[in-house]
């Protein structure tokens, strides 16, 4: 959530992070709680992805001429990284029953949901002509990135509602889910919307009541499009698999999906490193059109770059073994 962002003052910069994460992590070693870590084919697979990456940086292109001075470098990205996967794994060791797993999940709608709802109030006021941002200086400043993870909350957000025992919280977050599509909306975010539309079509085809939620879906969505302006119609329109109608923007991205795919085959194991995409000389000796910079906009293509074959071979079997131990579960649990 980042709320620190929201002040000012001394507070804007305090590492309320670090504070939590120690106080955490010294909770979990004073606690009387059984201590075992989770060994699964998915933690093995991210402990491999941690050690990978750390050994990527060690061999990482040299970043004294960044397009951008201000941007962190890759040891700075390494740390960063660590960190978040730090926590990551304490949350494996702290979350242990359904009642500790449906609280983590209150707290990160809560933490995204605000945002939706945030955005959405803002994106009502404003008619949809000022586009919706995160909190400055963090992971989802962006209007892409804040579109990505309030996409990525919707499926909890319904999760929630279908669990809860209150009407009055089914409703309210029902209608938590329908302001944070507005939001998502007005993120002018193209990507955003691609994402959207198919998180919807997902919920829809696990949804066991789908007449009724298809009804809602046809009441909510087609009058939300209704409700942008024509400038947010143009920006949508430009998604189009037709290279002579891609905008300035799309070719962007094309372009540095040359470059991450150019510098892979050139360092095929270990890659670029963190923050390769920002790196002038070697911009310049593999991209395609080497003036005109853009940033990835995809993942897949970023760790490609970054950490070469095996990092995004790594990453992709995290991915695909999480979704088959999710079927998996499914299957078992199933009533």
């Amino acid at each position: 959530m980042n709320p620190h962002r929201m002040t000012y003052g001394f507070a804007y910069k305090f590492p309320f992070v670090a504070v939590a994460a120690g106080i955490t992590m010294l909770s979990w070693f004073l606690s009387s709680q059984h201590k075992r870590f989770p060994w699964t084919r998915e933690t093995v697979i991210e402990l491999l992805l941690c050690i990978w990456i750390f050994i990527t940086t060690l061999f990482a292109i040299n970043q004294v001429d960044l397009i951008y001075p201000e941007a962190a470098n890759a040891w700075d990205n390494l740390s960063r990284a660590l960190k978040i996967q730090a926590m990551i794994f304490m949350t494996y060791l702290v979350i242990r029953n359904r009642f500790q797993l449906n609280a983590l999940v209150w707290v990160i709608v809560g933490s995204i949901g605000f945002f939706g709802l945030k955005g959405g109030v803002f994106a009502f006021m404003t008619g949809g002509q000022s586009m919706v941002t995160g909190p400055l200086q963090t992971m989802i400043d962006g209007n892409n990135e804040i579109a990505l993870a309030m996409v990525m909350v919707l499926p909890l957000m319904r999760y929630l509602q279908i669990h809860s025992e209150s009407r009055w919280v089914r409703w309210g977050l029902l209608a938590t889910q329908i302001i944070t599509t507005l939001s998502i909306l007005a993120t002018y975010s193209r990507g955003g919307f691609l994402a959207l539309s198919v998180v919807g079509f997902l919920l829809w085809l696990k949804s066991r009541k789908k007449l009724a939620l298809a009804v809602i879906m046809l009441l909510v969505v087609p009058p939300l499009i209704q409700f942008m302006p024509q400038k947010w119609g143009e920006r949508m329109h430009t998604i189009s698999t037709d290279r002579d109608e891609l905008d300035e923007s799309s070719l962007g991205r094309i372009n540095a999906w040359g470059f991450a795919w150019n510098l892979a085959k050139a360092r095929p194991i270990i890659g670029g490193g963190f923050r390769v995409f920002y790196v002038y000389s070697t911009w310049r000796q593999y991209a395609p059109d080497p003036q005109d910079f853009h940033d990835s906009h995809s993942i897949y293509f970023e760790v490609l770059a970054e950490h070469g074959f095996v990092g995004l071979a790594l990453y992709l079997a995290f991915g695909i073994t999480t979704a088959l131990t999710g079927r998996w579960v499914i299957r078992t649990t199933k009533t």
